[in-house]
């Protein structure tokens, strides 16, 4: 009778997984004021591409006249600014608004360690997304009457969308409320502003007044 030995298996050990180890809390601090730097730029740079368009320069749907540059930005500006403008129309300056929300929230939080999870910034961009939306359309339906140089029309692209939904879903007046109660809860969402806190801060300001 041939008696067959067990054979062991031999389990090679894996090698721990490197952790990567964190930088000094100053370094964090330091890019992080580094990142908001260049954000704040950016949102400086958008402002004054945005300030200075021209319907004369060549752009994202003109060409142009062919004269000289208006934008501070040159053809890229131009080019830029002429195409937030036909999407989101004067909603377009919400885009400069976040990105200094961005910049002073991280210079009042820059010696706290960032958060571990991204749930709170993914609710400020939705409020963020659901104030941009709602602000075109009201644009769309409110504000024809502006003479500011554009594109094509008030709210543009997307405004247009939002606006003809909600005034054939709800009509006019209720259409422009829902829009701004939307515009409150995407604001309040997104810069983390209670409205009802402001209320009362605003009578007791009141009270200490009178």
């Amino acid at each position: 009778i041939i008696q067959r030995t067990p054979v062991r298996k031999v389990h090679m050990a894996r090698p721990a997984s490197r952790s990567s180890t964190p930088l000094p809390p100053r370094m964090q601090r330091l890019l992080r004021e580094a990142r908001a730097l260049l954000v704040g730029f950016a949102a400086l740079l958008l402002a004054a591409i945005l300030i200075t368009h021209n319907v004369a320069d060549p752009s994202f749907s003109t060409t142009g006249d062919g004269g000289a540059m208006h934008n501070l930005g040159g053809r890229a500006g131009a080019w830029l600014s002429d195409l937030l403008l036909m999407l989101f129309g004067v909603s377009s300056w919400w885009w400069v608004v976040l990105a200094a929300v961005y910049v002073i929230h991280i210079f009042r939080h820059l010696d706290e360690p960032p958060l571990a999870g991204g749930r709170q910034r993914w609710f400020r961009l939705g409020g963020f997304g659901l104030l941009l939306l709602a602000s075109t359309g009201l644009e769309w339906m409110r504000a024809w009457h502006w003479e500011i140089a554009l594109p094509d029309t008030h709210g543009e692209v997307l405004g247009a969308g939002v606006g003809s939904a909600a005034g054939a879903l709800l009509g006019f007046t209720g259409g422009s409320l829902v829009l701004l109660l939307l515009m409150a809860l995407g604001f309040s969402l997104f810069s983390g502003v209670s409205w009802l806190g402001m209320a009362e801060r605003t009578g007791e300001w009141v009270e200490r007044i009178w």
